[in-house]
């Protein structure tokens, strides 16, 4: 991870905790009432950070080729629910799982044949887009029971040649039959506090995409020539997925589920940082944005807000918090990505291609609008207002005064 990157990512702008006075109690909210309907989404991208470079292909020829290739979209997950005075129930058919995933192509090109001479980019490639999606319903909130799974098979599929450029000829592609992506996502906690709701689960990603390729040269005595087939390995992902948070008026106070239990799985982020987010100051609770591991990271806060307090600098403050409170930093994190990419989005232009789809990849351009934005402060504001373990951690960093520790 790139310097720029380190500290425009999540936990510089959030850990500071100026929402003063927030709190983790467990008050009783607005009190029972009638019903309330819930209506949970949430969307995070399916595979963040992923590549993969095929190499220099054949090894010798008139003509060689190594493809790039590398992802966009996201997993999307939706939820219906009720709220009555005990806890929350999902709706049966009220759920909805969704991958909508967009490979796309860069290339290489090296021709050796006779007077034509070619060594650059493929400029054909750049409208290319493997588009790989499907959607499942679910009952309920898939707190008990299997998770929701998408299988997002592939037919064979040649894609439009492509051409290369000043070189005369065309490339083809065509996936191969047997390419697949799956993700699924299981639920693991729905809280309620002060009138508002957040639903969090897992989510998990994995597939393989096999391309078949040719070369094909309109000049003379050169032969088409076969590429060996590609197979692309697409290397089980799982992160936490928490919703945004929900208005639940009248609702009390609740917690459905195993609230915690969504860990940061196989590529989750890592705490650090140096609070020195470019001149906002403000401690770090996670250099890259990953979400943290509750299961494992509890355990390391020792006994609980007060061993953050005793820590000897910003950073471990920071860092112990999060890990004592990981669902609640879980909920930060996505309560600030939901301001800078998606609603209002208010750094979707600058940050979209990067930091959305991965935080270790921000920009000097996204840190520079994050920094002038209100998305840290705004969603500071909505942890404390949501109460929980959101706000359980926005006590512990102000509590512990980790923001003044140097």
């Amino acid at each position: 991870m790139n310097v720029i990157s380190s500290r425009i990512a999540f936990g510089l702008f959030v850990a500071a905790t100026t929402a003063a006075g927030c709190s983790s109690s467990n008050g009783s909210g607005s009190g029972a009432g009638a019903p309330a309907s819930l209506a949970f989404h949430a969307e995070a991208p399916a595979l963040p950070g992923f590549s993969y470079d095929t190499g220099l292909q054949p090894p010798t020829g008139p003509a060689r080729m190594s493809l790039k290739l590398v992802a966009a979209g996201n997993v999307v997950v939706d939820a219906a629910a009720t709220a009555d005075g005990t806890a929350v129930t999902g709706r049966p058919g009220g759920g909805k799982l969704k991958l909508d995933v967009h490979v796309k192509l860069e290339g290489t090109l090296k021709v050796d044949a006779g007077t034509v001479k070619y060594d650059g980019p493929i400029p054909g490639l750049a409208g290319v887009d493997v588009p790989i999606g499907g959607e499942k319903p679910f009952d309920g909130l898939l707190l008990d029971g299997p998770a929701a799974q998408v299988d997002a098979n592939l037919p064979e599929t040649k894609l439009p040649d492509i051409p290369l450029g000043t070189v005369p000829g065309h490339l083809s592609i065509t996936v191969v039959a047997g390419s697949k992506l799956t993700t699924s996502f299981k639920g693991a906690c729905v809280e309620v506090h002060g009138g508002k709701a957040t639903y969090t689960g897992q989510i998990t990603t994995a597939g393989t995409l096999v391309l078949k390729s040719q070369i094909v040269l309109n000049i003379p005595l050169i032969k088409p020539i076969d590429l060996p087939d590609t197979t692309v390995p697409i290397p089980s992902s799982s992160k936490p997925l928490v919703s945004a948070i929900v208005e639940a008026p009248g609702a009390p106070d609740s917690t459905t589920g195993a609230c915690g239990s969504a860990g940061a799985g196989s590529d989750g982020g890592t705490s650090g940082g140096d609070g020195a987010g470019g001149g906002g100051g403000g401690g770090g609770g996670g250099g890259d944005g990953g979400a943290r591991d509750a299961t494992v990271d509890a355990d390391a806060a020792g006994s609980g807000d007060d061993a953050c307090g005793a820590t000897s600098g910003k950073d471990a403050c920071f860092q112990c918090c999060s890990n004592g409170h990981a669902a609640g930093y879980n909920v930060l994190v996505a309560l600030f990505a939901e301001c800078i990419c998606r609603s209002p989005g208010t750094c979707k232009t600058q940050c979209g291609t990067n930091y959305c789809q991965d935080p270790s990849t921000a920009t000097s351009e996204c840190a520079t609008c994050v920094q002038g934005s209100t998305c840290r402060d705004d969603s500071h504001a909505q942890c404390a207002g949501a109460g929980g373990e959101c706000g359980a951690y926005l006590s512990c960093t102000t509590s512990q005064s980790c923001a003044s520790k140097p």
